[in-house]
């Protein structure tokens, strides 16, 4: 069992880092193969008008895409068993890299009509709760499911949570995961 979880705060030992870390952690002692990919580190290039994506503009047709971080991150979600999306909360939305992240998958999507994440389980860290958490939680929610992947639940991770919290909440969460990847689909 392969899972890989995105981290899309900035700060790796912020309320959702922590939880997905300790996240990763608890899933490998479990036995899962676990992986964590702060997804503000990943490299991304923009268009350049190269030809090679295979997105037809008004000059250019396109054929291949231009390697770049987020085309891993994709290869990733492919290969995964299951997907972890944490995010800190930005407005109503996720971070700007989890929108990159998803707007990326959105357009593989698109163009390349890949039906390999239908009923893939997917789970939802969104934090710290607050007035646009729960709008977040279904902007990305809603993204997930337009691949038609199953998202088995959302949670919102306290700030400032005492260690046992914490904990609890981990522990809370390796037992979704693992419940989703043992999940008939």
């Amino acid at each position: 069992m392969k899972v890989v979880v995105f981290d899309g705060s900035k700060e790796p030992r912020g309320p959702v880092g922590v939880r997905v870390s300790s996240l990763v952690e608890r899933l490998q002692a479990q036995g899962v193969e676990a992986e964590l990919v702060r997804v503000e580190k990943v490299r991304v290039t923009g268009c350049t008008m190269c030809g090679q994506c295979g997105h037809r503009t008004a000059r250019v047709d396109c054929s291949r895409p231009p390697e770049d971080g987020l085309r891993r991150c994709l290869r990733k979600i492919k290969a995964a068993d299951a997907v972890v999306i944490g995010t800190p909360v930005y407005g109503t939305h996720g971070s700007p890299a989890t929108q990159r992240l998803l707007i990326k998958l959105e357009h593989d999507r698109r163009e390349r009509g890949d039906t390999r994440l239908a009923g893939k389980p997917a789970v939802v860290v969104v934090g710290p709760p607050g007035s646009g958490a729960g709008a977040a939680a279904k902007d990305v929610r809603r993204r997930l499911e337009a691949h038609g992947m199953h998202v088995v639940d959302a949670a919102t991770p306290f700030a400032g949570a005492s260690e046992r919290r914490r904990a609890a909440e981990v522990d809370e969460l390796a037992g979704t995961v693992l419940a989703a990847l043992s999940a008939p689909v």
